[in-house]
């Protein structure tokens, strides 16, 4: 559906006719306060869960991204006045582009940092966490609303999304370009993608392609996008995967604390975090982080299966019956051969120690 909308956005830009002159710009924005991110966030999070079209109508400025939008398309002053005025006729923007996977967001917090204030969310799925930035602001006298969205992974803003045009064809091809030779030719990748200087999400595969390369050509070419693009933790969610694959286990997890600490969700990163350093084999720090959730957080399962994962995988078969006791003593869980996973070694030998028969 979003590749549709996307094509009739292509045709309807070079088919539309409109009189001279640029489109309007966007409105001049103010911060917001605490106490109005929460409420705006606390109705969002319920409009994004529920795919509230009409509430996400309200929720977010429309008239000031589809502004942003017709100004960074790269197009001709009466073709961009001819994409706004297109955009605005459209609906359902928001069922399109802003409900996809909603239902498992988890609200994080306000950020304020060198792009301006957002509202940020976590979206987990099985290749690892990744967060959905709302920038937000409010117009002079207005209510407080977003203003865009940033999905860290792609590394696009909605608003370039929308801003169909040269500037947007020329980029999707540069990035399925580069993509495609980031493993096989990672230097040439490197040397195309770090000529989009302006361009964040492009440039992020620069960092990523180096990732291939080595170490030192990792941290040199993460230094310069941090450098370019201060606040800007897309590209820690982009290089993460391809560091975890390459068996670079202390530099993604260097990706995931600047994560933690550039969105304040160390709680929401912990999953991820013990995942990479029990790939690592880093058993005691795996422990200790695990322990010090389920100390945190007792009324939680999770943390207890996170410990109980743990305690299976480094082979200590008597802390696994001590949370397997947990749980059933808080939870009513009790286990049983059959319900364990054989597949892994390490279950194998745990129902066939000793612990096992005690419990």
């Amino acid at each position: 559906m979003r590749t549709h909308l996307l094509l009739l956005l292509v045709m309807l830009f070079a088919s539309c006719k409109s009189s001279s002159g640029r489109g309007p710009a966007p409105a001049p924005v103010v911060p917001i306060s605490e106490p109005e991110a929460q409420a705006l966030a606390s109705e969002l999070t319920g409009a994004l869960t529920s795919c509230d079209e009409a509430a996400l109508a309200r929720l977010v400025n429309w008239e000031w991204m589809f502004r942003t939008a017709a100004r960074a398309s790269g197009a001709k002053a009466k073709q961009e006045k001819a994409l706004y005025e297109v955009l605005r006729g459209r609906e359902g923007l928001g069922k399109e582009f802003l409900c996809e996977g909603s239902s498992q967001i988890a609200f994080v917090g306000l950020r304020t940092g060198a792009q301006g204030q957002g509202l940020v969310y976590r979206m987990d799925s099985e290749t690892g966490p990744n967060y959905i930035e709302f920038s937000v602001g409010k117009e002079q006298g207005g209510p407080a609303r977003c203003l865009d969205r940033h999905d860290y992974r792609s590394g696009l803003r909605l608003s370039e999304l929308l801003a169909t045009g040269p500037r947007l064809h020329a980029d999707v091809e540069a990035l399925a370009k580069i993509r495609a030779s980031l493993a096989t030719a990672p230097r040439e990748a490197f040397e195309e993608a770090k000529n989009y200087t302006e361009r964040p999400s492009i440039y992020a595969l620069a960092v990523v392609a180096a990732a291939h390369i080595g170490e030192r050509e990792y941290r040199a070419a993460l230094g310069e996008y941090e450098k370019r693009f201060p606040g800007d933790l897309s590209v820690y969610v982009q290089a993460l995967e391809t560091l975890s694959a390459l068996g670079e286990y202390q530099l993604a997890d260097e990706a995931l604390l600047a994560l933690q600490a550039g969105t304040n969700d160390a709680d929401g990163l912990l999953s991820a975090r013990v995942a990479l350093l029990l790939s690592a084999k880093n058993f005691s720090l795996a422990t200790e982080l695990a322990e010090k959730a389920l100390a945190a957080h007792p009324e939680q399962q999770e943390a207890h299966y996170r410990l109980l994962e743990v305690h299976v995988l480094n082979r200590n078969f008597a802390g696994a019956v001590a949370v397997m006791r947990l749980l059933g003593e808080r939870f009513n869980v009790r286990f049983s051969e059959e319900g364990m996973d054989t597949s892994h070694p390490a279950y194998v030998e745990l129902l066939a120690s000793d612990e096992w028969s005690a419990y």
